[in-house]
C-alpha cells in the first residue's frame, strides 16, 4: 500500500506527466478553416508565419504529351525505321565487248553502238578505231562515218594523224567532202597523205576546182611535192576539164621539181584531153611520145572513145 502511494506521488510531482488536469493544446489560429495554400503541419513552430509556396509543378511534364513506354523490341524497331529494307546485291557489270571481234565479224554497226553507250560497255583503242574507220568504206558494215566521227572527236585519239587521214578517206568514199574538209581543217598537224586524201577526194567527187585550189595552198606552204602529188593534181585537171592548167602542172613537174614522168602521168594527160572532149588531140599526144604506147595507154584511149561514142583507128 505504501508502495502504491509512493508511485502516485511520483507521477504527480513530474511536470511532464500527462494529466487530465493539464490544459490541452489549442491552435492559436482562430480561423477554423485555414487556407488551402497553408501547410497544415501540426508540428510547425508558428502557424501565423507566412508559409513558402508549394513547389512548382513540372512545366515540361505539363507541356509535353506523356510518352508511353514501349516494349524494348518495338523501340528497337522504331529506331531502325529509317534503315532501308535489305535488297539483293546488283549483278556484277558485264565485261566490255570485244570490239575488234565485232569488226572482224562484219558487225561494225554493233561496235559503234557499243562505243556510244560509254566506256562501261566498250572502250576502243586506237587500232580498233582504225579498223572501224576502214570499215566505213564498205556500206555493208557501216551506214555512214558521221556517227563514228562524232565518237572519234570525243576520244583521246582525236589528234591522231593516221586516224584523221583515214576519216578523210572514208568521208570521201561516201561523197561527204564537206565533212572531210572539216576533219582536214581541225587537224593539229598534217602530212602529205592528208593533202593527197583531200585533193584526190575532190577529184573523185567531181570537185576538181576545189582540189586545184587546195593544191595551190599546198604549194604556198612549201610542201615537198612528189610524183603522187602530180598524179592527183592531173586527175583534178581532168575532172575540171582544165586542159591548159594540166599542161602547166605537167611541165612544172619535169622542170621545176625534176620529177621524171611515168606511164601513169601520160595516161593522166590523155584523160585531161579526153574528158574535155578532145579525143583527137589525145591520140595525137600519144603519137608524139618518144616511146611505144603501152597497153595502159591504148586502154585509156579506148575507154575515152567508148565514152564519146567514137572509135579511133589511129591507135596502134
Amino acid at each position: 500500500m505504501e508502495q502504491q502511494q509512493h508511485h502516485q506521488q511520483q507521477y504527480q510531482n513530474n511536470p511532464n506527466q500527462w494529466s487530465n488536469n493539464t490544459p490541452q493544446y489549442q491552435n492559436p489560429n482562430p480561423n477554423p478553416n485555414p487556407p488551402n495554400n497553408q501547410w497544415r503541419n501540426p508540428n510547425q513552430w508558428d502557424n501565423n508565419r507566412p508559409q513558402p509556396p508549394p513547389p512548382p509543378q513540372n512545366q515540361w511534364y505539363n507541356q509535353q504529351p506523356q510518352q508511353q513506354l514501349q516494349p524494348p523490341q518495338q523501340q528497337f524497331n522504331n529506331n531502325r525505321s529509317h534503315v532501308p529494307a535489305n535488297t539483293a546485291a546488283p549483278p556484277p557489270p558485264s565485261p566490255p565487248l570485244d570490239l575488234a571481234a565485232l569488226v572482224r565479224d562484219g558487225k561494225a554497226n554493233e561496235a559503234v553502238d557499243a562505243i556510244a553507250q560509254g566506256a562501261a560497255v566498250a572502250q576502243p583503242d586506237l587500232p580498233t578505231f582504225l579498223a572501224l574507220i576502214s570499215s566505213c568504206s564498205d556500206p555493208k558494215h557501216l551506214d555512214h562515218p558521221k556517227k563514228l566521227n562524232d565518237l572519234f572527236v570525243r576520244s583521246p585519239f582525236r589528234a591522231d594523224l593516221r586516224a584523221n587521214n583515214a576519216l578523210i578517206e572514208s568521208f570521201s568514199s561516201y561523197g561527204s567532202m564537206a565533212d572531210a574538209r572539216r576533219v582536214f581543217d581541225r587537224m593539229p598537224e598534217r602530212n602529205m597523205d592528208s593533202w593527197h586524201q583531200m585533193i584526190n577526194g575532190y577529184a573523185a567527187n567531181n570537185q576538181g576546182d576545189d582540189g586545184l585550189q587546195l593544191f595551190g595552198q599546198m604549194r604556198k606552204r612549201g610542201m615537198q611535192l612528189n610524183s603522187e602529188t602530180f598524179l592527183i593534181v592531173l586527175a583534178s585537171c581532168a575532172v575540171a576539164e582544165a586542159i591548159e592548167e594540166g599542161f602547166i602542172h605537167f611541165n612544172s613537174m619535169t622542170k621545176d621539181y625534176v620529177i621524171a614522168p611515168e606511164m601513169e602521168h601520160y595516161v593522166a594527160m590523155i584523160q585531161v584531153l579526153g574528158n574535155s572532149g578532145h579525143l583527137n588531140e589525145a591520140v595525137e599526144y600519144v603519137e608524139k611520145l618518144s616511146f611505144e604506147s603501152s597497153a595502159m595507154v591504148r586502154e585509156c584511149l579506148m575507154n575515152l572513145a567508148r565514152m564519146q561514142g567514137t572509135s579511133s583507128s589511129k591507135t596502134g
